[in-house]
């Protein structure tokens, strides 16, 4: 995603926002259904938790639909043109991560791990899929490269693995799961990770 950037006015609306941000009241009135639906699903994996803040406390929707314009605009890598690519790439992704990681789940694919890395980082540079082997639960890992902007390392592998074989692909974690929860039955002393790992080599 391209970097976040204020322009003109945009920024100067937002800025003035942010600043009378402190003088309004925390008492919210539950948003109108498009625009709970805009926070709390389109751009609830990239709104800054300040901008959140900001656009719980407007009054009405004119102020609303004036914020929503200005958050694109400061997120728009071709500021004076008529596409905004940021926004464009941002909405073709989340129609994505619905129509191909929610397949087998009730899960929207927007809510599922894969579907969430997908929309923040986008298209990783390379994916392998393991499916299909008796001994061990389906898995994909997905590598990156180039997310330094994101505080993230030059390079990185994510796995998201079929956890008890449910259909829905979580992201796996070498501490939270261990390598035990990616083979199937196993029965073996929850320490033996020359045995797990063996199996997993195979």
């Amino acid at each position: 995603m391209p970097t976040s950037r204020i322009h003109g006015s945009a920024g100067r609306w937002l800025a003035a926002i942010l600043f009378c941000s402190a003088f309004l009241s925390a008492d919210q009135a539950r948003l109108p259904e498009p625009y709970d639906l805009w926070l709390n699903q389109e751009v609830k994996y990239i709104i800054t938790p300040r901008e959140r803040a900001v656009f719980l406390k407007l009054k009405n929707d004119n102020e609303r639909d004036a914020f929503i314009a200005a958050f694109w605009r400061q997120r728009d890598p071709t500021p004076g043109t008529d596409e905004n690519e940021f926004r464009t790439e941002h909405y073709r992704r989340i129609e994505h991560a619905n129509r191909i990681y929610g397949r087998g789940t009730s899960t929207p694919g927007w809510q599922t791990d894969r579907g969430r890395v997908y929309i923040v980082l986008g298209e990783p540079v390379y994916s392998q899929n393991y499916s299909g082997f008796s001994e061990v639960y389906p898995c994909e890992i997905w590598s990156y490269q180039g997310m330094e902007r994101f505080g993230l390392p030059p390079a990185f592998n994510l796995l998201f693995y079929d956890k008890r074989g449910r259909g829905e692909y979580v992201i796996y974690s070498p501490l939270g799961d261990g390598p035990q929860n990616l083979i199937i039955g196993f029965d073996g002393k929850p320490d033996d990770f020359q045995e797990m790992y063996t199996t997993l080599n195979k």
